[in-house]
């Protein structure tokens, strides 16, 4: 009776010890803080190499309105900026773990605002940040679902203004009324896509990913997975972006620039506000061609090349845990949308051409339930339908799903689970999810420390 009476008091710990702990996401593995090397394709030549360093200087480069605001030391500065800007360069936000990847544990966006980032001087005076807009959260841009007429949207809404800047004299525009439309439910936001192996993607043949979408119907069937491609206006497939709605580096580039900087190109000419004062301090196309080691070209490409040549990122070999954890992916039925690998095909760079590409995405959209559907339509994409976000270089990630609404991988599994309403359908992940809650804790535990390994 004594010993029956001891096990009764057992503290909580010890029984679920007993019993087998609940399992937990390792967290990403170091480091957390940004490195700013950054890694290149095996295989590149002299040539390419010397173009994917340029690439990064402009990947780097912090962009001001006319170009002649003070900059650190040595970095040469940019222009262009406004008169609506998310941030002033590529490289502060697609930052962790390094140049190319996506949200860093602090947002420097959240410090525009008053001077705290020392990039140079005040950049966004007199401003507020959103309500959404966090020092500890993701990076982000944001997009209003519906007009004011109830017509859709969709369209980014930058986060500040160049008005009160030193470089913008004269400029008075207003931030958008982010409180306003979060009390109407009108604010979607997106956060940073890691760029890590893009090049790579891109040069996934158009035939390669609709084969992939035609195998293994009978078991996708089963599942209820039916995903589909997004194409642009020339009917080819679209391959990056939340919704999969770019289809080319050198596009995905110049909406970058436009949307998140309001820098002009020959892609994107015209300017993010119709101030005609503020239009007028940075007019005509900004992005014009500079020097490269290739002869003049335009900021857009040169950024461009270097995401198309960044390496992919580098996974953990696979221990015990980790290769349970890979088996019952497939099990489970991950796999069905989170395709392993894909190929390449030919390219005139032979660090391209042929090559594995270990992504973990179909690249295509697939509807996800009212749990996470943004309300937002872009091409072929429905509102609640998003691209299979490529599991490479999730052992690093910080922030997961696409508003970066945890930093808890089981959690941001578990979202994928979502019964259909009035608006929107179930989830086409729905019955794998099923599966994943029905392993034992110890088996979750290896899925999670093999996505950890990614």
């Amino acid at each position: 009776m004594r010993f029956s009476t001891i096990a009764l008091r057992c503290s909580p710990v010890l029984i679920s010890a007993l019993m087998g702990a609940n399992a937990t996401d390792p967290g990403p593995r170091g480091p957390v803080v940004p490195v700013f090397m950054v890694k290149s394709l095996t295989g590149m030549t002299a040539a390419e190499t010397a173009l994917f360093n340029a690439g990064h200087a402009t990947f780097s480069q912090f962009t001001s309105v006319n170009g002649t605001f003070v900059m650190p030391a040595g970095v040469a500065p940019g222009k262009g900026l406004g008169p609506r800007f998310n941030h002033d360069q590529c490289g502060d936000c697609h930052v962790a773990p390094a140049h190319g990847g996506a949200s860093a544990p602090f947002n420097t966006q959240a410090s525009l605002i008053n001077g705290l980032n020392t990039d140079y001087g005040i950049q966004a005076p007199g401003q507020t940040n959103p309500p959404f807009l966090k020092p500890d959260g993701p990076s982000l841009a944001v997009r209003f679902k519906y007009n004011a007429d109830g017509t859709r949207d969709g369209s980014v809404h930058q986060l500040f203004t160049i008005s009160g800047r030193p470089d913008a004299p004269g400029c008075s525009i207003p931030q958008p009324d982010f409180a306003g439309a979060l009390a109407k439910n009108n604010v979607a936001i997106r956060i940073t896509t890691p760029t890590m192996g893009a090049g790579l993607i891109e040069n996934i043949p158009d035939a390669n990913i609709l084969a992939n979408k035609n195998a293994s119907l009978q078991a996708k069937n089963i599942l209820g997975i039916h995903g589909h491609e997004n194409r642009n206006s020339a009917a080819l497939i679209a391959k990056f972006g939340w919704k999969a709605q770019t289809r080319t580096l050198n596009e995905f580039s110049a909406d970058a620039f436009s949307h998140e900087m309001g820098v002009t190109s020959l892609s994107f000419p015209n300017q993010n506000d119709p101030d005609a004062v503020c239009d007028n301090l940075s007019q005509g196309i900004e992005d014009m061609p500079v020097a490269s080691p290739a002869g003049p070209m335009t900021r857009t490409d040169l950024v461009s090349v270097f995401m198309r040549f960044l390496a992919p990122p580098a996974a953990l070999y696979d221990n015990a845990s980790r290769a349970n954890g890979r088996t019952l992916f497939t099990q489970v039925g991950c796999n069905m949308c989170h395709t392993p690998a894909m190929y390449t095909g030919p390219s005139t760079s032979a660090a391209l051409s042929y090559q594995q590409v270990a992504l973990f995405s179909d690249l295509l959209v697939h509807k996800m339930g009212p749990g996470l559907a943004d309300d937002v339509i872009q091409g072929l994409a429905g509102p609640d339908e998003f691209r299979t976000a490529p599991l490479w270089g999730l052992g690093q990630r910080i922030f997961f799903l696409h508003d970066g609404r945890t930093k808890d991988l089981r959690a941001a599994i578990d979202a994928h689970a979502s019964a259909g309403n009035a608006q929107f359908g179930p989830s086409e992940a729905n019955k794998v999810i099923s599966n994943w809650s029905a392993l034992t804790e110890a088996q979750k535990q290896d899925l999670l420390n093999f996505l950890r390994g990614l």
